[in-house]
């Protein structure tokens, strides 16, 4: 019988690359992450992995094999530590706080956090920056499409986001 393997994505905390690859075991996929992600080997053993959308910690094979093909990972070197789609909003606030024009954040975000090839999270983003806004009082995308601009098209009123 064919040993079991799962085709997943890994990445490191910061994001910058996405690579694909097939695993059989925990430890398969440390080390080939520990390869790919150019870590030091002498840190192979103390790398921590867990789902990018939630955080949620990979301790073992018997969870590893429940997680769906092409499972986004984030691959944690020691006092690293990654909070799911939370980190995205966190790391959003902080450049809210460095940042004053609100016209410019959601370009900055997409800068710095890569996330434009992501559009639920940049539509999440931005959602949470529009409660920051300006022109609370006008609802609907008619009446200001700044506010609506990078949201998906079928977002009609600012309550829907």
């Amino acid at each position: 019988m064919a040993p079991h393997v799962v085709p997943l994505k890994i990445q490191d905390v910061n994001r910058k690359n996405r690579i694909g690859i097939v695993v059989n075991s925990l430890q398969d996929l440390i080390a080939k992450a520990s390869q790919k992600l150019s870590f030091n080997p002498r840190s192979t053993k103390k790398l921590r992995v867990c789902l990018e959308e939630d955080g949620t910690e990979i301790l073992d094979d018997a969870f590893l094999f429940t997680l769906p093909a092409h499972s986004v990972l984030v691959i944690l070197r020691p006092g690293e530590s990654w909070m799911g789609n939370l980190s995205y909003v966190m790391e959003a606030f902080e450049l809210v706080k460095k940042i004053s024009p609100l016209h410019r954040i959601k370009e900055r975000i997409e800068q710095t956090m890569n996330v434009e090839k992501d559009p639920e999270k940049m539509a999440m983003i931005c959602g949470l920056l529009s409660t920051l806004g300006h022109k609370r009082e006008l609802d609907s995308r008619d009446d200001d499409e700044e506010w609506f601009a990078g949201l998906i098209k079928g977002l009609t009123s600012k309550n829907k986001v």
